[in-house]
């Protein structure tokens, strides 16, 4: 029997867990990982799956071919489910591109869901689709499924491996920073480190990220430089635990 593929939450506090410590501070290591945009685009294979599972079950079967080139293909007659689809994916791809902040986030947010419902319990999406030509949209069963394995298995590769080598390590007396794979690491002492978290997009840190933001590491000394990290996961409990460290190391 193949084993349950892990959550989201499960992968998140699973990078998140520290270093075992042994009982002392001296050897507790908090982790830093930069991951890539890509994982702010995990609601679009979830999204191709269920529409994969939807499309299976109440779809409707359609000949296509005749012959050896005969094939049976799985619609749903219904042009919303591709339309949400497609509303689904332009909504991540512009959210994880475009800066909203505040008050203005929730705004749109909340203009997406309520005209989104208007639209759908008034009847304007046909109107609108025939004005634009008669579009419809149409996606089969399959067309959902290898999207979604495609882009799942893209994700999780990405997720799990290409992602790992972009980390910063924090230990009480100093951080090493790995910024490109096949790139060197950097240690930097920890004396007089300033940590600061950074969420200005809404949509991708807290929406899509379930709780990531940016992270920006200033350091000390007559080369002071500025290291900013990217997607970072679970960003605020990784900062307590550092937090922590150096209060019992009277740092």
């Amino acid at each position: 029997m193949s084993e349950k593929a892990p959550s989201l939450e499960e992968l998140a506090k699973k990078e998140s867990s520290p270093s075992p410590s042994g009982g002392s501070s001296e050897h507790e290591v908090v982790r830093f990982i930069s991951h890539s945009q890509l994982f702010y685009y995990w609601p679009v294979w979830v999204t191709s799956l269920i529409f994969a599972v939807i499309t299976r079950v109440s779809g409707k079967q359609i000949t296509i071919g005749s012959g050896e080139s005969k094939q049976i293909v799985y619609f749903v007659t219904s042009p919303g489910l591709g339309l949400a689809f497609l509303i689904i994916l332009f909504a991540v791809i512009m959210f994880t591109s475009v800066n909203i902040r505040g008050v203005w986030a929730a705004l749109v947010a909340a203009s997406f869901v309520i005209f989104g419902l208007l639209f759908h319990f008034f009847g304007v999406w046909s109107p609108i689709l025939k004005f634009l030509g008669g579009l419809s949209f149409y996606m089969s069963y399959h067309f959902y499924l290898v999207t979604a394995i495609v882009l799942a298995v893209v994700w999780f590769l990405v997720f799990l491996v290409y992602d790992q080598r972009h980390y910063i390590e924090f230990r009480p007396t100093q951080i090493t920073l790995v910024e490109e794979v096949g790139e060197g690491a950097r240690n930097f002492d920890t004396t007089g480190l300033v940590f600061d978290k950074k969420r200005d997009n809404f949509f991708q840190h807290w929406i899509l990220g379930f709780g990531s933001g940016d992270l920006k590491i200033t350091t000390s000394g007559g080369q002071r430089e500025e290291i900013y990290f990217p997607n970072v996961l679970n960003i605020s409990q990784r900062i307590e635990q550092i937090q922590r460290i150096r209060e019992q190391r009277g740092r």
